[in-house]
């Protein structure tokens, strides 16, 4: 390229144009627009656009005007509770979004920045590593910022078909998959050669042998005899709810939670029943008001029944309170209990509270929280169960380190109301699901308002719930406490994604070292 062309206004904006592109593709790849399939194609303009112009400063606007577009587009709804809740001015509650966009667009700038270099370095032929590249950014983004949402292998979560690889590298591997086909395109049309027909050709290969995989491995489970039988309660309780509301919403959820555990003891004396309340929209302070032990005791033993609920415990220290999932058995006593280990930031805690000084003036949405750092089980009858609140289906390691635990089974109970009626619910869906797979364990998701769901170990999701309507439904979740064979995925981690990113610096190493010997 000729140094006229890269200072030429009008082919820097068509560059951008592309940029923009790139960000509207994987906003439509996402719920609620669902054309998941374009997610494959997603990049393509972006990573054409990176062949086509060296200086790494404004590759590194690329990435950052792609990632700005892809984040706003997907998690706009992040305003909906500072308007709602937080009374912010609507201008202000999107400017704040935009900030925060603007950070996490940081790591699609850093991958447009090192796949521009590495061009520069190996030539175009550097576009195969794209999907590596892509995968070691999403991974530092979740382990660097604690925010994983939406990485584009989600934008799969609905085809079960496509998702097996999971079990063996995660979410990282869907999305490293994803990245290919934009990748091996841009390569095409950046320079066409044997080589480059080659690689489309062993890529077209390649997904077809992933989809007929996935067609024989993706299948209906079967039930054994012993099975617990779970009464799913959707209540839609609304969030800060006046002390009336919340009378009313309890007696919903109660009256729900009778009418499904009257349904099942007349269909099935023999196996137990356990009754799941999605996260709280409320606090139940269980430990510190009798009220409440009383009222989940009594219910308990008259119904003979587990009651599996979120509420407020003490601390270790008896300092603070644990925002917790509780378990209590048909004799009225606690049995199980696990603490929410990654909390969500300003919601449930709110960062570098003692360092800055003004921060000290933030208060937190839900109430300020501990964290643990115990992946616990609960065991109803034989089967042991994790168990996990609301966006820690975003990490992970959570359900990674519980099965290596002995989990057979995981119950996810949410609340998205904070939210109102957005793409959120479904999204969220998504990412329980990709849990699921990797695990090869079926997930329980029990929710406020919706989407609650049942999703197979293999990813198909059953039975789910409208948003903001009530439901009420009744699950199955075998009664074993068997040891289940773990997933590559579940026993050896990030293998996947640490490789990737170790290829990323052996890569941007060997760059420099040839660039010097130039």
């Amino acid at each position: 390229m000729s140094e006229t062309s890269e200072k030429t206004s009008p082919y820097r904006l068509s560059l951008i144009g592309l940029a923009f592109l790139s960000s509207l593709l994987l906003v439509l790849s996402f719920p609620n627009f669902g054309l998941s399939f374009l997610a494959y194609f997603a990049l393509l303009p972006l990573l054409y656009s990176l062949t086509k112009f060296y200086k790494l400063r404004f590759a590194f606007l690329l990435g950052e005007i792609t990632g700005i577009g892809y984040f706003y587009g997907t998690c706009y709804w992040i305003t909906y509770s500072m308007i709602n809740y937080g009374e912010l001015p609507v201008l202000v509650a999107h400017f704040l979004a935009l900030i925060l966009v603007a950070i996490m667009s940081l790591f699609p700038a850093v991958f447009a920045t090192i796949v521009n270099r590495l061009i520069k370095c190996f030539g175009v032929e550097a576009l195969i590593f794209a999907p590596a590249i892509w995968a070691t950014v999403e991974f530092l983004r979740l382990n660097l910022s604690g925010v994983g949402w939406n990485m584009i292998g989600y934008s799969q979560g609905f085809y079960p078909t496509l998702l097996w690889p999971a079990s063996y590298g995660g979410v990282y591997l869907i999305s490293a998959l994803v990245v290919l086909p934009s990748a091996t395109i841009a390569l095409i049309l950046s320079k066409k050669s044997r080589l480059t027909i080659s690689i489309s050709i062993a890529t077209i290969l390649f997904f077809l042998a992933i989809f007929i995989v996935g067609k024989y491995t993706v299948k209906e489970p079967i039930m054994p005899k012993s099975v617990i039988n779970l009464v799913a309660v959707q209540a839609v309780a609304p969030v800060n709810v006046p002390q009336k509301d919340l009378v009313d919403s309890l007696s919903r959820q109660m009256t729900l939670s009778i009418n499904g555990v009257q349904k099942l003891q007349e269909i099935d004396k023999e196996n137990p029943i356990l009754v799941a309340w999605p996260e709280a929209p409320y606090n139940f302070a269980y430990d510190r008001d009798e009220n409440w032990r009383k009222l989940f005791g009594d219910f308990t033993q008259k119904y003979q029944t587990y009651f599996l609920f979120n509420g407020e415990a003490i601390a270790k220290d008896r300092v603070g309170d644990y925002n917790s999932v509780i378990l209590i058995a048909p004799n009225g006593e606690r049995v199980g209990q696990y603490n929410k280990i990654h909390l969500l930031p300003f919601g449930e805690y709110v960062p570098m509270r003692g360092y800055l000084p003004f921060i000290d003036r933030v208060p937190a949405l839900a109430g300020d929280y501990k964290s643990d750092n115990q992946y616990s089980l609960i065991k109803v009858a034989n089967t042991p169960i994790g168990t996990s609140i609301c966006f820690e289906s975003v990490f992970p390691d959570i359900f990674q380190k519980t099965a290596i635990a002995g989990a057979n089974a995981f119950i996810n109970v949410a609340n998205d109301g904070w939210f109102g009626p957005t793409p959120i619910s479904r999204q969220h869906l998504a990412h329980v699901v990709m849990r699921a797979v990797e695990t090869n364990r079926p997930i329980y998701r029990v929710t406020n308002v919706g989407i609650s769901a049942y999703i197979t170990s293999s990813g198909l999701i059953k039975d789910e719930t409208p948003i903001f309507q009530p439901a009420l439904r009744l699950w199955q979740i075998p009664n074993s406490n068997e040891k289940l064979p773990l997933t590559f995925y579940t026993r050896y981690g990030d293998v996947f994604a640490i490789t990737c990113l170790l290829l990323t610096i052996l890569l941007l190493f060997v760059g420099k070292y040839k660039i010097r010997r130039e």
